[in-house]
């Protein structure tokens, strides 16, 4: 019985380790507000670490727009085919993408409201040229 428990035990412990480390390196970690989120209040355990979607563009730590679209990256260009609710987007300010600091260049169309019968997107951008900005 004694061998049972651990073995319980030991499949408990690994089980729980993996999934940790699977949350850990499929997360975008963004160090910065982590630990100022921490020092500046009391967290619970598990707002310790904050994440970013990599879907999202961030301009001052904060979520500016949605990349719903493709997106090509070409040397010091990153191009996308479409980013939604944009509408607290800064454009003549870097914003970042996937931990890539980056300014637009050129934006190739911009509508108010899209929509397609099954879906509404505001604030659409399309054939957004931007550069990277080095740090």
């Amino acid at each position: 019985m004694e061998i049972f428990i651990k073995i319980i035990i030991t499949l408990v412990v690994i089980i729980v380790s993996l999934k940790i480390l699977l949350w850990t390196w499929t997360s975008q970690i963004d160090p910065k507000a982590t630990l100022q989120k921490y020092f500046n209040n009391k967290p619970k355990i598990a707002d310790i670490v904050v994440t970013r979607d990599p879907n999202k563009i961030y301009q001052n730590r904060s979520s500016v727009g949605d990349v719903t679209g493709s997106v090509q990256t070409k040397d010091e260009q990153v191009i996308f085919a479409e980013i939604t609710n944009t509408s607290s987007l800064k454009y003549n300010e870097p914003f970042e993408y996937q931990r890539v600091k980056l300014k637009i260049v050129k934006v190739g169309e911009m509508i108010g409201l899209q929509s397609d019968g099954r879906t509404t997107k505001q604030s659409v951008i399309k054939d957004v040229v931007c550069e990277k900005i080095k740090d």
